[in-house]
């Protein structure tokens, strides 16, 4: 797939909003929304990068995961590595475990659980976690490691049958969720 301009630029007005909210969430009260949008954009760019290699022999899961590995982890296990010496001085115990288990939670890109569990994300303790919004990072890490088991697996008319299936049922999800446990929202 050939570099598309606009696709970038969609990207950078779906972050618009989530910033807004971030910075006085009365101006977009709904802003973290653009985290879906962003989401799902990269969902489509990675999916059909992944797609014409597998239709042209040329993938390689040994270097989609290399690829994605150089990209994230060097990164994010420096944040990590520097956040255990500084929890140790600016928070109380109780902050500190949770941002040790954080940290365990998100080297394993497992944060999203984590905080789901453990954590309501709009308490108190989210305003100050520097980890917090790792949750983020762990979906994307783990659409990756799907993916392309999902894209080798379902190929041609099959694959689209079972996207518009996954599209249905993760939508049934989402709304039955959002009645059911809004705090997952």
């Amino acid at each position: 797939m050939e570099y598309r301009r606009e696709i970038d630029g969609l990207r950078a007005i779906a972050i618009i909003p989530v910033l807004i909210y971030h910075l006085n969430s009365y101006f977009a009260p709904f802003g973290y929304l653009g985290v879906d949008v962003f989401f799902v954009i990269s969902g489509y760019l990675i999916g059909a990068v992944v797609s014409q290699k597998i239709e042209n022999d040329s993938f390689s899961i040994k270097d989609f995961y290399k690829r994605r590995i150089k990209r994230i982890a060097p990164l994010y296990f420096l944040v990590a590595t520097i956040m255990m010496p500084l929890s140790l001085v600016y928070f109380v115990p109780s902050q500190i475990k949770d941002i040790f288990q954080s940290i365990s939670a998100s080297v394993v890109f497992l944060s999203n659980f984590f905080f789901y569990r453990e954590i309501y994300y709009f308490n108190a303790f989210t305003q100050v976690s520097p980890l917090i919004h790792t949750w983020s990072l762990a979906i994307e890490e783990q659409f990756y490691l799907f993916l392309p088991a999902f894209m080798i697996f379902f190929k041609g008319k099959l694959r689209n049958f079972s996207v518009i299936l996954l599209i249905i049922f993760s939508l049934s999800y989402y709304i039955y969720l959002s009645y059911t446990d809004p705090n997952l929202m």
